[in-house]
């Protein structure tokens, strides 16, 4: 799996590319590589601390700002913020 992440931080996909590894999803979505562990998430080989409610269903990035399940990425936390709950409904 480590190879395979080197390999997609080396290539030019645009877009989203999602793979679903023994119940971990793997994510590339843009400049960044999201993988939802299932007490973790895994952004760029840093690893995050998962909230309780989040399980990885609906991730959007937005030029740098990323969005999973109704919360946003901000200084290395997750936190409920408006935006991200607009992200999660539409």
């Amino acid at each position: 799996m480590k190879n395979y992440i080197k390999s997609m931080k080396n290539s030019a996909v645009s877009g989203i590319t999602q793979i679903n590894e023994n119940n971990k999803t793997l994510i590339q979505n843009g400049e960044n590589i999201i993988r939802i562990e299932p007490n973790c998430v895994i952004i760029n080989d840093k690893v995050i601390e998962k909230p309780k409610g989040l399980k990885g269903y609906n991730v959007t990035q937005i030029n740098d700002n990323i969005y999973i399940d109704g919360y946003e990425l901000i200084d290395n936390k997750f936190k409920r913020t408006f935006a991200a709950l607009l992200h999660l409904i539409f």
